[in-house]
């Protein structure tokens, strides 16, 4: 079940509310390496204090992160398990 829920997800998801969260992280090349930098923070640290900057409304509005008692962090175990450290190495290094 996880192989197929995490490692292959583009193929299962219908509706397809990964593909959702993907192509808005990704949707903007000129501030692509800010979100995922900024995103790859808080898979690091697990939370980083919320600012309120544009970058992290953009990972909120995506779905992918959310704000909780002033700090912000990956929404569920899924996302972080789908869009994990390689996803993001994976995009960056495109």
């Amino acid at each position: 079940m996880r192989s197929r829920l995490i490692h292959q997800w583009e193929a299962q998801d219908d509706p397809e509310h990964l593909r959702t969260i993907r192509d808005r992280l990704v949707a903007d090349e000129m501030r692509l390496g800010r979100l995922l930098s900024l995103y790859q923070r808080i898979l690091a640290e697990g939370t980083i204090l919320s600012d309120g900057s544009s970058d992290q409304t953009e990972l909120k509005l995506s779905g992918v992160a959310i704000a909780c008692d002033g700090h912000l962090q990956v929404a569920n175990p899924i996302y972080a398990a789908v869009f994990n450290p390689d996803w993001v190495n994976q995009c960056l290094a495109q």
